[in-house]
């Protein structure tokens, strides 16, 4: 095969693992959309595409590049303005990608920032969740039981909405709202047990 004929291998796209430094960090909320600036406006002129990653089948759809790993798992990249784009991203997409196109490589990293609680129980009865996000961006917490609001006769919000104090264990699912620029995003639902001895 000619790797130096223009209509043969134009685009290679492959995600693998970048150790020399020079990726370029993309930080995203798990649930938002990821860009990867490409510089690529259209998939038109380019007539082989390949993704080499654990042995997943790519198509190129109206400039949308599909990725298919397994029956159940389908990712998009849309191609958008000179960026691909992966919507609604989660925490598996987490990882080192590199593009190349016409002769040129991209590097990235991808990181995914996914809230988390923390329980803690204490031996007085009471406990505190608190909903940890690692982010420098403004956020606002907000929290559920049971998908209804927590309201401040079952605990005590502190910390801007960050921590909850319980002052007796409460039965059900606790999810942290969390509120950003983009968007918003959940927990995973966390069911409260704690045990005091006797």
């Amino acid at each position: 095969m000619d790797f130096n004929s223009p209509f043969i291998l134009q685009c290679l796209l492959v995600i693998t693992t970048v150790t020399d430094g020079s990726a370029t960090m993309i930080d995203v909320f798990s649930g938002s959309s990821a860009k990867f600036p490409v510089g690529v406006e259209s998939f038109q002129n380019v007539p082989i595409l390949i993704w080499n990653n654990n042995n997943c089948s790519m198509t190129v759809e109206n400039d949308a590049l599909l990725a298919e790993c397994h029956p159940s798992s389908k990712r998009w990249l849309k191609l958008e303005n000179g960026s691909l784009v992966l919507r609604r991203v989660e925490r598996e997409d987490e990882g080192n990608y590199e593009f190349y196109f016409n002769n040129s490589k991209v590097f990235f990293t991808l990181k995914v920032f996914e809230p988390i609680i923390d329980a803690r129980c204490f031996p007085n009865g009471t406990a505190e969740l608190t909903c940890d996000v690692d982010s420098n961006e403004s956020l606002t917490f907000e929290w559920l039981l049971n998908n209804s609001w927590l309201n401040a006769h079952e605990a005590c919000i502190k910390d801007g909405g960050k921590k909850v104090r319980l002052e007796k264990t409460v039965p059900g699912e606790f999810v942290c709202k969390v509120k950003h620029n983009h968007g918003l995003m959940r927990t995973r639902p966390i069911v409260l047990s704690c045990s005091y001895g006797e």
